[in-house]
């Protein structure tokens, strides 16, 4: 992905798992930061080990549920929040039962961007 631009990011979960009967879906992504990269960032909060947390997670209609894949979008302001380097996906979700399900951890390599700045 690079930052600032409008992905369309597929996540798939295996052949075993059917998410067609799943509820309450989120896909989380998430950053820790240096400190000097996150200065002034909205979005960014406070974590413990000393960076920052830049976090993203999406829900609801904001998602496209497969029976072995999510489908999310990612605005220009949510990318541009990420530094160039990775930040981590997960998917969470619930079934029928209230039974509560995660994938692991993935990660997604973020690219380089020279305009730094929403482009309207």
């Amino acid at each position: 992905m690079v930052r600032g631009t409008t992905p369309d990011i597929v996540l798939t979960v295996p052949e075993s798992v059917d998410l067609s009967q799943a509820t309450n879906v989120y896909a989380t992504f998430s950053q820790i930061v240096e400190p000097a990269r996150t200065a002034g960032a909205s979005i960014a909060s406070y974590n413990t080990i000393g960076g920052a947390a830049v976090t993203v997670t999406k829900s609801g209609s904001e998602l496209t549920v497969d029976a072995h894949s999510v489908s999310v979008y990612l605005t220009q302001e949510e990318s541009l929040a990420f530094a160039e380097h990775w930040v981590e996906v997960q998917l969470n979700w619930t079934d029928g039962s209230g039974r509560r399900f995660a994938t692991k951890t993935a990660r997604i390599s973020i690219s380089r961007q020279l305009l730094n700045e929403v482009v309207e």
